[in-house]
């Protein structure tokens, strides 16, 4: 992994734990503008760059007003798309990076 991989902006939410960071990155690319669909994987590379863009758009409360507004808006398909940025987010990220950027984010 590039040093970039990690170049994703500080959060004031807690991350302790690995889940957490996961749970946090996935969110971020279900606000994201990449398109998820469960039958496809996209180029890590893409998820990475899909990440660090809507966190430096939008606040970590942003990302989840907006992954909320989602869940409610599309009740039948929001779970598989979160499902499918899960998947996309243990694909692009090794389990050692996630474990690093835990404990408040990447510096």
């Amino acid at each position: 992994m590039t040093s970039t991989t990690t170049a994703l902006p500080h959060t004031p939410i807690l991350l302790d734990t690995v889940e957490a960071v996961r749970s946090w990155l996935a969110e971020a690319l279900f606000a994201s503008s990449i398109t998820l669909s469960s039958g496809t994987q996209p180029d890590p590379d893409a998820v990475r760059s899909a990440i660090r863009t809507t966190l430096r758009q939008l606040r970590s409360e942003l990302v989840r007003d907006q992954v909320a507004d989602e869940y409610g808006a599309y009740p039948e398909t929001a779970p598989a798309r979160m499902r499918a940025c899960l998947n996309a987010v243990d694909a692009a990220y090794s389990p050692r990076l996630v474990a690093r950027l835990r404990c408040g984010g990447a510096r």
